[in-house]
């Protein structure tokens, strides 16, 4: 068997029965002592009760985020412990069919991603975030079910989105056309 099909938490052979989740990228360092769980297929049971799931996953949310930031992306709704974000399509961006108006929810203390599309906000918000992660139970389940109502409570519906990036890009535009404007003197 191969490295990929052990759970790099527990070590023990991971079968298709067994619901995991990994993540993608390396928020850490080489030398880090996390960075061999990057990308690892993880035993959802083992991340629950794993002592470094708050650290690892912090890691990642913050990774993300600072990527948003860098990019110009959208944090179109955020909490202490989690954001909304939406990467508008681009110049030298197109993203792939289907992927237009998706929307990522990252939650600072688990390391998975919750994922909607705009258009159908509303169904996200009656099950369809459990599209990508149909098997979420236990803590996981619960964590996700609380960060998506409280998510609701500020982006309730597809009209609000729109607003938001609508704004967004009002204040990206105004700051483009007075960056420009000749200085009185």
């Amino acid at each position: 068997m191969t490295e990929s099909t052990f759970c790099k938490i527990c070590g023990n052979a991971l079968s298709a029965k067994d619901i995991t989740l990994s993540t993608s990228g390396y928020p850490f360092s080489n030398g880090h002592r996390l960075r061999e769980y990057c990308g690892a297929p993880l035993h959802l049971h083992c991340v629950e009760k794993w002592p470094d799931r708050i650290e690892f996953s912090k890691a990642y949310y913050e990774h993300r985020y600072a990527q948003f930031v860098k990019e110009g992306w959208y944090i179109i709704a955020e909490h202490e412990d989690w954001f909304v974000g939406f990467i508008p399509p681009g110049p030298n961006m197109t993203p792939p069919a289907g992927m237009e108006d998706l929307v990522e929810v990252r939650i600072k203390d688990w390391p998975f991603v919750l994922y909607g599309h705009a258009e159908k906000w509303t169904e996200f918000f009656l099950g369809q975030w459990r599209e990508y992660h149909p098997a979420l139970y236990g803590r996981t389940l619960v964590r996700a079910a609380m960060v998506v109502r409280d998510v609701q409570q500020i982006l309730p519906d597809t009209n609000t989105i729109v607003e938001v990036i609508n704004e967004r890009l009002s204040r990206k535009e105004s700051a483009v056309s007075s960056s420009r404007s000749p200085v009185a003197g």
